[in-house]
Order: C-alpha cells, then sequence, then structure tokens
C-alpha cells in the first residue's frame, strides 16, 4: 500500500473511532450531567438550609451580646444594696427581650457570687416560653439548681478563668443538653455571652437558649421518601441531634454510626464536601455534609445510581447519530486528502536538502530553502529559514561565550587563591580576640568573687553598728543609777549626822539602795550578755573555724544580736527551736545566713507601715537538720523566685540594695554547710526560705 492509501486507512478507522468515541462520550457526559444536576442539587439544599440555621444562630448571638450589654448597664445602675425598684426593671426588661425574640424558647443574666449583693451567690433572673407566653422566675438562683456549675456556664466562663480579665469572645456555645428544671424539655443550645463592669471584670453571663425543634423539622424536609435521609451533628460535643432514618439516634454519639467516617475532618464553615461513599442495606450512598458557622454539620446520605443504567439508556441514540453524520465526512475527508498532498511533498523534499552536515565534522549546517510559487505553506518556510538564520547566529554567539567563560573561570581560581589568604589571616585575629576576652572573663569572675566576700564581712560591720547604739542604753541606765546612789548615800550620811533618830532613814536608805543596785546590776547583766553574744559572733564570722554547738542557743544570740536593727521598728522576730540539737559545723556560716535572711525580710517583705512577723524555726528531719526562715510580708512575683539567688539581683537599688546578700546565703548553704535552700513563697502570701543541711558539715567547709 502507497503513504496516501495507509493514511487515507488511517484517516477512515480514526474517524470512526473518534466518532464512536463521541457517542459514548455523548451518552456519558449526558448521564454524568444528571448526576451533576443531582448533586448541584443536593449542595443548594444543604446551602440553603445551612444559611437559614447560620441566620438564626447569628440572630440568637446578637441577642445575647445585646442582652449582656444591658445586662452590664443594669449592674453599674443598681444600689448599695440594690432596691426592690431595680429588681423590678431587672424582670420587666428581660421579659421584654424575649418578647422582640421569637426565635429563643428562653434567656437570662447569670451573675458572679457576690455580684449584686455581697454575701448573695446565686442571682440568676430567667424568662421562659410555654403556652401562655413568656414567664419570669427565680426557681433557678438556688443552691440546689447552681448554675455556676452548669455545662452552659461553664462553657462561657470557665472556672480557672480569671474573673479581672476581660474574655476574649463576645459568644460562647455550650453543647445541646436536655434541661427541664429551666421550664422546657426541649433539646437545645445556649449562647452565653460574658457580662463585664466598667473596669473589664467578668461579672456574670448572659443567655439565649435556641430550641433544637425546628431543626428537627427541617431535617425532616430534607429527606425524599424512599430514597435521599437527613441528619444534623453538633460539631463541638460530636453528638448526632436528628437522623431522618431513626429519630431514635438523637444525643448519641456519632462516631458509632457507620456513616459517619470523615465528618470530623477539618472543613470551613460554610463550605460543603462530599466525602467517601458508604454502604447502607447493601446500596451505595454518597454522603454530603455541609459546615455552618453555628457549630453544626448538616448533610445527606442519598442513594447511588449505577453509571451505567443511564449510559446504556443514550448510548444507541448518539451511536445512530455518529454514523449518520460520519460516512458522508470520510468520503469528503478522503477527497479533500488526494488533492493536499501536493505542496506537502515539495515542503518535505525541500526541508531535507536544507539539513545536511559539514564536510569533515559532526557540525550541522542550516541551508536556507527554496520553493517556486506560493502556497499554503510558504510563511511555514519564510518563518524556518527566518528561525535557521538565528539558529547559526546563536551558534556563533555559543563560541565566543565559551571563550569568555574560559578565561572567567581563570579569573575565579585566582580570586579563590587571594581569598584562601584573607580568610586564613582573619581567623588568626579571631583567636587572638577570643583569648583575650578569656582573660577578660576571668578577671570578671574574680571580681565577683571579690564583691561577695565584701559582702559577707560588710554584714558583720553593720551588725557592730548596731549593736554599739544598742549597748550604750543599758550602760547609761546603769551610770544614772549608779549615781544616784552614790548621791542618795551622800545625801542621808548627812542627814544621819544631824538626826537624833536614825533607824527609819536607815531603812529607807537600805530600801532605796537594794532598788538602785537591782536596777544597776539588771542593766549590767543585759549589756554583758549582748556583749557576749555579738564577742561570740565575730569571733566565728572572722575565724570562719568549725565546732560543735547547741543550735537553738547559737540562734538566740544571733537574734540577740540582729534587735538592735529591728526594736524600733513595728515588726517582731520570733524563734522556735528546741534545745539540745548539737551541730558539729560552721557557726560562723550560720550566723551569716540567719542574718542575711533575716533582714533580707525586714529590708523588703512588708508594706510600709504595717507590722510584720518573722518566725525562725529549727527542727531534725530524716537526720539533718532545717531551718526555716518564714514572714508573712507581701510575697515574691513568680517572675523572680527564679532570679533572687543570683549575683548582683536587686529590686532596691534605689535603696542602696547590692544584690548579693542571697548569693552569699546561697553559697554558704551549698558550698560551706553541704546544704541546699529553696524558697516558696506567692504574691500576697508572704515568703518562706527552707534550709536543709547535714549535722556535720562536710569536708572543712571551703568552696572548691
Amino acid at each position: 500500500m502507497t503513504i496516501q492509501s495507509r493514511t487515507a486507512v488511517l484517516l477512515l478507522g480514526l474517524q470512526l473511532a473518534g466518532l464512536l468515541a463521541m457517542a459514548f462520550l455523548a451518552a456519558r457526559w449526558e448521564a454524568i450531567g444528571e448526576a451533576s444536576r443531582r448533586q448541584q442539587r443536593i449542595e443548594a439544599q444543604l446551602a440553603a438550609q445551612a444559611q437559614r440555621i447560620d441566620h438564626e444562630g447569628e440572630l440568637l448571638a446578637r441577642a445575647a451580646v445585646d442582652l449582656a450589654i444591658q445586662g452590664a448597664l443594669l449592674h453599674q445602675q443598681r444600689g448599695n444594696p440594690p432596691g426592690p425598684a431595680w429588681h423590678a426593671r431587672v424582670q420587666a426588661q428581660l421579659g421584654d427581650r424575649l418578647e422582640r425574640l421569637p426565635e429563643a424558647i428562653g434567656g437570662g443574666w447569670w451573675f458572679e457570687p457576690g455580684a449584686v449583693e455581697p454575701g448573695r451567690r446565686h442571682y440568676g433572673p430567667f424568662v421562659y416560653r410555654d403556652g401562655s407566653g413568656v414567664v419570669f422566675t427565680w426557681a433557678l438562683s438556688t443552691p440546689e439548681y447552681d448554675y455556676h456549675s452548669r455545662g452552659w456556664y461553664l462553657a462561657a466562663l470557665p472556672r480557672d478563668w480569671e474573673r479581672d480579665r476581660r474574655r476574649p469572645r463576645n459568644v460562647y456555645w455550650s453543647a445541646p443538653y436536655y434541661d427541664e428544671a429551666s421550664g422546657s424539655s426541649a433539646l437545645m443550645l445556649t449562647l452565653g455571652a460574658p457580662m463585664h463592669d466598667a473596669e473589664g471584670r467578668v461579672i456574670g453571663i448572659a443567655t439565649v437558649d435556641w430550641s433544637l425543634d425546628a431543626l428537627r423539622e427541617l431535617i425532616r424536609a430534607l429527606a425524599e421518601p424512599g430514597g435521599q435521609q437527613a441528619f444534623l451533628v453538633d460539631r463541638r460535643s460530636g453528638s448526632l441531634l436528628a437522623f431522618s432514618a431513626d429519630p431514635g439516634l438523637a444525643m448519641t454519639p456519632v462516631a458509632l454510626q457507620p456513616w459517619a467516617a470523615g465528618l470530623n475532618s477539618s472543613l470551613a464553615a460554610g463550605s460543603t464536601r462530599r466525602l467517601a461513599d458508604v454502604e447502607l442495606a447493601g446500596v451505595p450512598h454518597a454522603v454530603h455534609v455541609r459546615a455552618t458557622r453555628a457549630g453544626l454539620l448538616l448533610g445527606t446520605l442519598t442513594p447511588i445510581r449505577p453509571g451505567w443504567e443511564g449510559l446504556f439508556d443514550t448510548l444507541p441514540r448518539w451511536l445512530w447519530w455518529a454514523l449518520v453524520i460520519g460516512m458522508p465526512i470520510a468520503l469528503l475527508v478522503l477527497l479533500v486528502l488526494s488533492q493536499q498532498r501536493r505542496p506537502l511533498d515539495k515542503v518535505l523534499a525541500a526541508l531535507r536538502q536544507s539539513l545536511v552536515r559539514e564536510p569533515g565534522s559532526d557540525r550541522l549546517l542550516l541551508r536556507p530553502m527554496e520553493l517556486s510559487g506560493r502556497n499554503e505553506f510558504t510563511p511555514l518556510i519564510e518563518r524556518l529559514n527566518a528561525l535557521y538564520a538565528e539558529i547559526n547566529a546563536d551558534t556563533e554567539r555559543t563560541a565566543r561565550l565559551n571563550e569568555t567563560l574560559q578565561a572567567r573561570q581563570a579569573e575565579i581560581a585566582a580570586l579563590n587563591a587571594s581569598l584562601e589568604q584573607r580568610i586564613n589571616e582573619r581567623t588568626f585575629e579571631l583567636e587572638a580576640n577570643n583569648a583575650e576576652l578569656q582573660r577578660t572573663v576571668s578577671a570578671l569572675s574574680r571580681l565577683q568573687g571579690q564583691l561577695v566576700e565584701v559582702e559577707k564581712h560588710g554584714s558583720m560591720s553593720r551588725l557592730v553598728a548596731g549593736i554599739a547604739h544598742d549597748i550604750n542604753t543599758p550602760l547609761g541606765v546603769a551610770v544614772t543609777a549608779a549615781s544616784h546612789l552614790q548621791d542618795l548615800l551622800r545625801e542621808r550620811r548627812e542627814v544621819l549626822a544631824r538626826a537624833a533618830r536614825a533607824e527609819p532613814l536607815l531603812r529607807q536608805l537600805v530600801e532605796d539602795g537594794e532598788e538602785g543596785l537591782g536596777m544597776l546590776l539588771s542593766n549590767l547583766q543585759r549589756a554583758a550578755a549582748l556583749v557576749r553574744s555579738v564577742k561570740q559572733i565575730s569571733v566565728d564570722q572572722s575565724g570562719e573555724g568549725r565546732r560543735r554547738f547547741d543550735f537553738a542557743a547559737y540562734l538566740e544570740d544571733v537574734l540577740l544580736s540582729l534587735r538592735p536593727q529591728h526594736k524600733r521598728l513595728p515588726h517582731r522576730v520570733q524563734l522556735d527551736c528546741p534545745r539540745g540539737i548539737e551541730l558539729d559545723s560552721f557557726p560562723g556560716a550560720w550566723a551569716q545566713v540567719v542574718t542575711n535572711l533575716v533582714m533580707n525580710a525586714l529590708n523588703h517583705a512588708f508594706a510600709p507601715g504595717s507590722a510584720g512577723l518573722i518566725e525562725v524555726s529549727g527542727r531534725i528531719e530524716g537526720g539533718a537538720i532545717e531551718l526555716r526562715v518564714r514572714d508573712n510580708g507581701l510575697g515574691i512575683p513568680a517572675d523572680r523566685q527564679s532570679r533572687i539567688f543570683e549575683a548582683f539581683f536587686t529590686t532596691g537599688a534605689q535603696h542602696g540594695g547590692t544584690g548579693l546578700g542571697l548569693a552569699v546565703v546561697r553559697d554558704l548553704v551549698e558550698q560551706r554547710l553541704g546544704g541546699r535552700i529553696d524558697v516558696i513563697s506567692a504574691p500576697g502570701q508572704g515568703s518562706e526560705f527552707l534550709i536543709r543541711a547535714p549535722l556535720s558539715s562536710p569536708g572543712n567547709g571551703h568552696p572548691g
């Protein structure tokens, strides 16, 4: 067979196959179109009903927000305490709101404990619809109903929400529920809108109840007898609210249904999706679902008609039309084909002559084509000749670019060598800078250690200054008493020299002398005890020696030495430690720790003008000594507790604070006493420092 014969047979075969394919596709398209129209109808139904649900939900949401605004205004206008007139306004305005909102079956204002009247926990006026109209009631403002613990209340206002913060959203939806106590046994959703006072604190919620009975009627309207079924699902709780095939499944988990796979997948509100097909009673069903902005899923289960049924109904008709139209076209194609081949043969010959290889190389030469006469192929030949010229020019440019590229590669190699040298120089500079930085860090560390030691010994200087002032008081009293006793004896001696009867004067002299000597002895003993306490503590802190000592007696001496620091303050320092606890440790370290903790509490724990209590207690727990220093002051904010033991961290820099006191305490406890220190505090609830250390300190007590 010639090329023309093969071409003709091929074209006729292709035409016949095309006609048959067109007939099949047309029949299939018609069947698909019917299925598509049915799906569009379902999606349109779902969209229309979903818009109806969303419209009603948005209407109720706006009503809940308006009700919350009105409730907040009424709260601001109440008296203290609110009078009967205000309570009557609450009842009247709440009833009027529900009268103008036929979509709702109930609503109310539910206030936080004490928000309306001090000491009143439940204040929840409520209105609902019954057969006679709108009914107002206080029946739900009782401890038995306790609306604060109801799911619809907690959905809008959780227990753990701080009441001095504004809620982030205007409306919160509850899960579906039956609430016969509210005056209706219908299945409902509650829309809760938080109420805030003028300072932004939460004072309660306003609610609007939405009955789902109307939505069930909507589901029944979507269902078709013997065919399409409809369902409604609450997205928040996963509960099946309505199912036309079995109404008894209401309020059961939708996940138990065989057709529910994929319902929990992410689906944007206002969009419709066809899920995976399922089989119900042996019949395949298409599952369509629409997500509403109200948090509900509206869907249908539609029986799927097999595709071949609609196809075989229309295919014979389209085949007949294909044959009727295709035969005349085939004959016409053969006739035209024989006439159109001649110019094409000339073009093919010219094209073969234009492509030759250069003698002695593999380079392809593109020569311009020459064709006598003009026909429909002439523009193509002209375009090919122009393309040949561009290709030849591009080949020349490519050769020149290759030469330029080789030169640039040589330049890049030279630049790389220079760059490597500069990198080596910069690396040497960085190493020198790092060494200098290490020396600077070491110097700063030594300086920090010196500052810590200065803080340790500085507290002793402040203590001695206070003790010196306090010793002056008993010594001054002792001097005054001695001087008074001397004057009294001299006066009595002169009187006795002139008196005839000396016995009463001698008796009075003895009594006054005993009283003066008692005062003299008491104040001298007080000064001696104070000096002895300071001397022992000073020796312990300066010598840093280790010895055995009674812990309770030593704590008494330390607190006695601190008395001048707080005797003019309204605060009390109280010791609770049993005698007999003997430590083999470093008393100077313990004195430094107790002194810094007590002074830290005196300086920072209490508000100006308040009278605080600082408790120092010691116990043996689990074979170790536990020392607690507790105050009932302001407490430490949580964001500062993790930093109070850092060196130089202070909140009292404006009052001369260095930020080293607690850093020294932690260093002494962990390094010298072999223990650990923890802090327990909350704002407004005081602070407690707990130290736990062994009864016998490890090693020699020096860090490192």
